[in-house]
């Protein structure tokens, strides 16, 4: 578990507490932010800064300049969060105008993904469902199998997946609810029958290795009743995918997890095409 933050407690601290109040109020995380945020309030205090005034352009450039942010994209989200704090102070007349003039770092051409075709993610599942157990790991094969499954047959993010509890799955109508995504909304997700029967499949095997089974209990997980780390998800993926061959187009990378998610929006092929082969 990372270390808490401390408290706020800079010239700006209210205002950081009341902004992410504000957007958590509208159904927005904001978890991310809440660590850059305090991230800041934390360079402001190391500075001795006592003051708004004292909060200048000069003083944020070097705030951006000395966090390691070596992808553009990174680097740009952490100028938005500040600015977005700042353009909230000057809406409620907290300071006349905002002090971020940071520009944003160009992005490069985005490198295109890998695209897994049905047979090549069949051969990833097959090798995933061979994987041995280990001592705090049972159904260790069958979990990622069904996790690579999901991905591939219905496009979820990785996350996603990890935080799949028993409540959200609705047996009824063969549907999904995915919690907690990346805009903070809930949305259903259709399952076809295979991919459903191949879903629960897996979950009654996993029940009969667990004590009592509650709304709450994650799918997938395998220490401490803990939802599986999505950041293991993509070591298992890497793993298995370096002994595919997995064509890299010009210009690309190696097949990332999340290349399972492109596959489900580049393709025309039934959720349970992968349940099926």
């Amino acid at each position: 578990m990372s270390p808490r933050l401390p408290e706020p407690s800079s010239p700006i601290a209210p205002h950081i507490v009341t902004f992410i109040r504000h957007k958590r109020a509208l159904n927005r995380r904001y978890d991310v932010e809440d660590k850059v945020l305090r991230m800041l309030d934390g360079y402001l205090n190391a500075r001795g800064v006592k003051t708004l005034a004292e909060i200048t352009p000069a003083l944020l450039d070097a705030f951006f300049l000395s966090r390691p942010r070596s992808r553009p994209r990174s680097f740009n989200h952490l100028i938005g969060v500040v600015g977005r704090l700042f353009e909230w102070m000057v809406e409620h007349d907290v300071i006349d105008r905002s002090p971020v003039t940071m520009k944003p770092r160009r992005r490069g051409n985005p490198r295109p993904p890998c695209i897994l075709d049905l047979r090549t993610a069949q051969q990833l599942i097959d090798r995933a469902a061979e994987l041995a157990d280990r001592n705090n790991a049972l159904l260790r094969g069958p979990a990622y199998a069904t996790i690579f499954s999901l991905l591939f047959g219905l496009g979820l993010r990785v996350g996603e997946v990890a935080r799949l509890r028993w409540r959200d799955v609705d047996r009824n109508r063969d549907v999904l609810t995915i919690r907690e995504t990346k805009f903070s909304k809930s949305r259903l997700i259709p399952m076809g029958p295979q991919l459903a029967q191949r879903l629960y499949a897996f979950m009654a095997s996993r029940s009969q290795h667990l004590a009592s089974v509650a709304a709450d209990t994650p799918l997938f997980s395998f220490m401490k009743g803990r939802p599986v780390n999505p950041g293991t998800i993509s070591i298992i993926f890497h793993s298995l995918a370096a002994e595919l061959n997995i064509a890299i187009p010009p210009g690309g990378t190696p097949a990332h997890v999340h290349d399972l998610r492109h596959n489900s929006e580049c393709r025309i092929i039934p959720s349970d095409a992968i349940a099926a082969a």
